[in-house]
Parts: C-alpha cells; structure tokens; sequence
C-alpha cells in the first residue's frame, strides 16, 4: 500500500506500485498542483519498466531505479553541472517490502549512492 498526506488529510492506495511527486489519489490530487512533466515522466517509466521487468526481489526494483531513460525526465534524475542547490535532482530512492518488514533508501541518485537497508520490525 501507499500513503499519501497533505497538512491535513490523507489516502492509503491499495496494492504495490511506484510513486514520484505527484498524488495518485484523485481527491487529494485536486488539491495539490497538477503533475509536472517530469514526475508525471518517471511515473510513467516507472510503470513501463515494472510491466517489462516485474521485480521479483528489492534488487530488481533498486535497479530499476537506477534508470537513465525516459522523457523528458528520468527516473534517475542528476542535477545538471554547475546548477545551484533548486536544480531538480533525485533527493533520495526507496524501496520497501512490507511483508518483510524491510525498507532500503539511497540519500541521493541510486546509481551512485548505495541503498542501505532499515529493518522495520515492530513498526509495520
């Protein structure tokens, strides 16, 4: 499942899936901006790539995320050279397997910062 909140709402979506920086719930979508191309992008991609692949293992979904691919923005996204710190850029990736109990976060690109794993027990 998912989990998204504003300052003073929120929606769970059933089922597993991707998330970028956009609401999938359409409630709460109506009060956010709409998406930008770039997250409406590697959502997109995220979902073309989990129907081709199907992950099977976190290690599957972590390389997936290491995606350079897609227009106009990937999923991978690198801040440009010589932007300033308001450059879009991945901030961090996460992949979690709640039946396991288990979350990995990358704090920046995945293709360059290891995932490193949180063990969940007695939280989910």
């Amino acid at each position: 499942f998912m989990v998204e909140t504003t300052a003073k709402r929120h929606s769970v979506l059933e089922g597993p899936g991707p998330h970028t920086n956009h609401y999938l719930d359409p409630e709460l979508g109506e009060l956010g901006p709409p998406p930008s191309a770039g997250s409406a992008s590697r959502y997109d991609r995220l979902l073309q790539l989990l129907e081709e692949r199907q992950p099977a293992t976190p290690e599957a979904m972590m390389e997936i995320c290491r995606d350079h691919e897609g227009f106009p923005t990937p999923i991978c996204l690198h801040a440009e050279e010589g932007a300033d710190d308001e450059a879009d850029a991945v901030v961090f990736s996460m992949v979690c397997d709640l039946e396991a109990g288990r979350m990995w976060v990358a704090g920046g690109n995945p293709c360059t910062h290891p995932y490193e794993e949180v063990d969940l027990t007695g939280v989910v």
